[in-house]
């Protein structure tokens, strides 16, 4: 009967760290699509003021693709954090 007891509380604890990864899991995919829906918003805007001839506007926002360019290396890293988490877990419930 302690034994019992002791593996439904082990499942008890493995279920709450599961759904805490999960829920960091989603947090950090909300980040990164609101990361990604700000550096669209951006690159749309200057593709609007080329369209238009606006070059000197364009060129004054180069800033802009170097930091969307460094914002692409981030949201990699982000990635294959998830990545190696979500292995991480598979392994894990694997040993239950």
């Amino acid at each position: 009967m302690i034994v019992i007891q002791l593996i439904h509380l082990s499942l008890i604890k493995s279920n709450t760290q599961i759904k805490e990864i999960i829920n960091q899991m989603s947090i950090c995919f909300e980040w990164i699509q609101k990361q990604i829906d700000l550096k669209m918003n951006a690159l749309e805007n200057l593709n609007i003021k080329l369209l238009n001839q606006q070059y000197l506007t364009f060129k004054s926002q180069i800033k802009v693709i170097k930091h969307f360019t460094q914002g692409k290396k981030k949201v990699r890293y982000v990635f294959v954090l998830i990545i190696e988490i979500t292995t991480k877990l598979f392994v894990y419930l694997e040993t239950i």
